[in-house]
């Protein structure tokens, strides 16, 4: 598989999940101010990698989107 081909399928799939999270109870205690810190992270790198994809620098883009 390419790295373009990788890098669509990797930013399709983080696209999917970030549209799909729901909040449930957990017996973990996160504040809503760390629960947005964690998910601006994650759109943050999503979008990195999407820009690096756009500009060709494919391994940039893989590198983004798999730290999420």
């Amino acid at each position: 598989m390419s790295l373009e081909a990788l890098a669509t399928k990797y930013i399709g799939s983080a696209e999917k999940v970030l549209k799909n999270l729901r909040e449930q109870k957990s017996p973990l205690v996160l504040t809503e101010e760390a629960i947005g810190n964690i998910l601006r992270w994650a759109t943050d790198y999503l979008q990195d990698a999407k820009y690096y994809k756009a500009h060709g620098k494919l391994e940039t883009s893989l590198t983004s989107v798999a730290l999420l």
